[in-house]
């Protein structure tokens, strides 16, 4: 999301636009996307593109409303936010990924404790299978739910159009999407912020995942 008047790429010199934080999926993906345009960022903010991680994200939309930052690559519903005070969608990020799909938030539990605790693994993924199905089969009540959790933890919710929006933009999957995750971390050390890595998919033991799918009728998965 970036100012009105940025249309392209070259327009972005000499801006200043936020991430989350640096080396959080945003955060590689704004680096990677601009070294592929010809454009520098480092990661103390100097080059042709400074890049300020901006924590809480909310505070990015205030900056970009008065004026203090030239845009961000942010996450739902903040992009929302930003488009609704005036702002532009100059990079989808889903038009950067094979079916425009990408992982964003991965389950994870260390190895010792799923093998002392199995059986709260299991429900914690039972869990989320059954939140997932919830949402696709009642959008309207998962995004009310969603918007009075949010309510009772910050005091304050989003307007019915942003929810609605940011739930258009996120696929609420049981697929871990594997195969970008080990993308995301070649991204990472194509921008010098991660040195190298091998065996990604050694993160993943699909094998407790795909035997509740299986028991739930859903897709298997696989790293």
């Amino acid at each position: 999301m970036v100012k009105s008047g940025i249309t392209s790429a070259t327009k972005l010199k000499g801006q200043s636009l936020a991430t989350p934080s640096l080396g959080n999926t945003q955060d590689v993906a704004l680096r990677y996307w601009l070294k592929k345009q010809g454009l520098t960022a480092t990661a103390t903010g100097g080059g042709d593109v400074g890049i300020k991680p901006v924590t809480p994200n909310s505070a990015a939309v205030l900056e970009f409303k008065s004026g203090q930052i030239g845009g961000g690559w942010e996450p739902a519903p903040y992009d929302v936010q930003m488009v609704a005070d005036g702002g532009r969608v100059l990079v989808n990020e889903a038009s950067l990924w094979p079916g425009g799909q990408f992982v964003t938030t991965d389950l994870v539990v260390t190895q010792s404790f799923l093998a002392a605790h199995p059986s709260a693994v299991s429900g914690l993924l039972k869990g989320q299978i059954d939140a997932n199905t919830f949402i696709h089969q009642h959008t309207a009540a998962a995004e009310a739910a969603a918007n009075a959790e949010l309510t009772s933890a910050t005091g304050k919710g989003l307007k019915s159009s942003v929810l609605s929006a940011s739930f258009q933009q996120i696929t609420f999957t049981n697929d871990p999407i594997a195969s970008s995750l080990a993308a995301d971390a070649q991204h990472a050390v194509a921008v010098g912020l991660l040195k190298p890595v091998s065996n990604i998919a050694g993160l993943y033991d699909l094998g407790p995942l795909n035997k509740l799918l299986a028991a739930a009728g859903e897709p298997q998965v696989s790293p």
